[in-house]
């Protein structure tokens, strides 16, 4: 949960020793580097917040737990899902536990991320640390309650170009392999070249061997990408208790099932979110607009969005043609080849996971900001949304670099031309002002 603080902007919020390093806490608005929506959700923009649940702090988990003590969940089936995900995993008894303590009345603190090359974007990894961290201090706020960190792996997105990549140390490393259908299907063919690349920038110690052993046994060891980044994970985690999920199995789907039916037989999503995206577009940005239909269908290799014409449906871009019997028989027999776009995958997420509260960036918090209406009518508790942490690091050389600067670490996050004329102007005696040659020309 972010913390709110007060002072001199150009001081340090707050800051600490701890061990070799020294943390510094800087509220969002000081950064400057966030969307207007997310800045004003946090500072309790009325407007925003009715959009949402729950707040963002400690009393509004507090009431999204008691809340989700009156929900139901399908705590065996998911227990069941996530031991079978779990089966060839190394050193899991921190997780076991974790899993067991779900089945068992537990509730969770959820992030969630599309499938990534290694662990992708830094802050995937912000998102993880701040979902094991906030579990723990709820922990501590709630005795004698147990929560779980989760992490939702997105199996089902098919943006292959957005996850095909990652960089390491200013170099970017790229899989090579046929795009086509969930990404979480993909075989781990051709990474065995990205490898080689790695294995060549690592360089030499005891770090870089730890990354190339990671990279070798989660990515080398067969299987499919969603496998690859579930003991990615783990191998980073597991030991912390992070739970790592792939809701995308028959077993799991039957339960997503009752939301897509009345998503194919009515405007189910549209007409439920239209209200907030209208009080959005009137004051910020509505980050992702729902469709007539927020599904896709999928089989091997394609994933499809749907849309519905007079005769029943089609699929946009083979245009192939199911009736609305049909579609919905396959919907019976098949949940899993119906997938949910950004606009329904958050309640297929919180209908399997006891969720109280969720982590994620600032895109995630404003499209969550749309759902309060689908999930009260889907019956479905609507967590507490929280924006995850984020950090910035620096090493000693840049740190003395700031101090002989005399420069705070906020000043970091200024336009580079603003701190440029503030810097010379403090610091040149000499008077810098071009009035008198105005003047004389």
């Amino acid at each position: 949960m972010s913390d709110s603080h007060t002072g001199n902007p150009k001081e340090p919020a707050e800051a600490r020793k701890s061990g070799f390093f020294r943390v510094e806490k800087l509220t969002y608005q000081q950064t400057g580097h966030f969307s207007p929506l997310v800045a004003d959700y946090l500072v309790a923009n009325s407007s925003l917040r009715e959009l949402a649940a729950f707040s963002p702090d400690t009393t509004g988990i507090g009431l999204a737990l008691q809340a989700a003590e009156r929900q139901e969940y399908p705590r065996a089936a998911l227990a069941s899902a996530l031991r079978e995900q779990y089966l060839t995993l190394p050193d899991r008894a921190v997780v076991e536990n974790n899993i067991s303590a779900l089945e068992n009345g537990a509730f969770a603190v959820i992030t969630a991320h599309q499938l990534c090359l290694f662990t992708g974007p830094l802050y995937v990894v912000y998102k993880t640390i701040s979902a094991i961290a906030l579990a723990r201090r709820l922990e501590r706020e709630f005795p004698g309650r147990r929560m779980v960190p989760v992490f939702w792996l997105g199996a089902e997105d098919h943006d292959f170009a957005e996850i095909n990549h990652f960089r390491l140390f200013g170099k970017t490393l790229r899989w090579e392999h046929p795009a086509g259908g969930s990404t979480g299907d993909f075989s781990l063919d051709g990474l065995e070249k990205v490898y080689a690349e790695l294995d060549a920038l690592a360089g030499q110690g005891e770090h870089a061997d730890s990354l190339r052993q990671l990279f070798r046994d989660a990515y080398l060891n067969g299987g499919n990408l969603i496998e690859a980044q579930t003991r990615l994970l783990h191998a980073l985690f597991g030991r912390f208790g992070l739970v790592v999920l792939n809701g995308d199995t028959p077993a799991l789907k039957q339960f997503f099932a009752p939301i897509a039916e009345r998503e194919l037989t009515g405007d189910f999503s549209r007409e439920l979110t239209a209200e907030a995206e209208k009080r959005l577009a009137a004051g910020w940005h509505v980050q992702a607009p729902s469709r007539t239909i927020n599904l896709f269908y999928r089989e091997p290799g394609i994933r499809e969005r749907i849309e519905r014409d007079a005769d029943g449906f089609y699929l946009v871009d083979s245009g192939r043609h199911f009736s609305q019997t049909g579609m919905l028989a396959l919907l019976q027999t098949n949940p899993e080849r119906f997938s949910p776009n950004v606009i329904l995958r958050p309640l297929q997420q919180q209908r399997l996971v006891p969720a109280i509260a969720f982590l994620g960036g600032g895109a995630e918090v404003a499209y969550w900001l749309q759902l309060r209406n689908l999930f009260e009518a889907s019956g479905i508790l609507m967590p507490a949304v929280l924006l995850r942490n984020s950090v910035l690091w620096l090493d000693a050389a840049g740190t003395r670099r700031l101090e002989s600067l005399d420069l705070h670490s906020t000043d970091l996050f200024e336009p580079e031309e603003d701190l440029i004329r503030r810097w010379v102007h403090a610091h040149e005696s000499a008077d810098l002002s071009l009035q008198n040659e105005r003047s004389e020309i």
